[in-house]
């Protein structure tokens, strides 16, 4: 089973943290509200998406968990379908 990280649990990372998991994919995910935090330890989403409360009950913490950090200060955070990217303040590559 390979492991992904999704920074940021709103309507795309946690949607994409979902199908991640529903593919095979062990998934963490990274979420700097603490009431996101607290909605996703219930297993409820945040937000409504069709289906999406069904996927968070069933693989909450088997292939998907989270976390609640900040970021260090100088990262910044770019969510793209297929990738995810960190800079720092400088804009250079830090992960991909």
């Amino acid at each position: 089973m390979k492991n992904i990280c999704i920074i940021g649990t709103g309507r795309v990372g946690l949607t994409l943290a979902l199908t991640l998991a529903s593919a095979g994919f062990r998934v963490s995910g990274i979420e700097k509200n603490k009431d996101v935090v607290e909605s996703l330890k219930r297993g409820t989403p945040h937000f409504y998406e069709k289906g999406l409360d069904a996927l968070l009950k069933k693989h909450l913490n088997k292939n998907f968990g989270f976390a609640s950090i900040n970021l260090p200060p100088g990262i910044s955070c770019a969510q793209c379908p297929s990738s995810i990217i960190l800079t720092n303040s400088w804009g250079k590559l830090i992960s991909r």
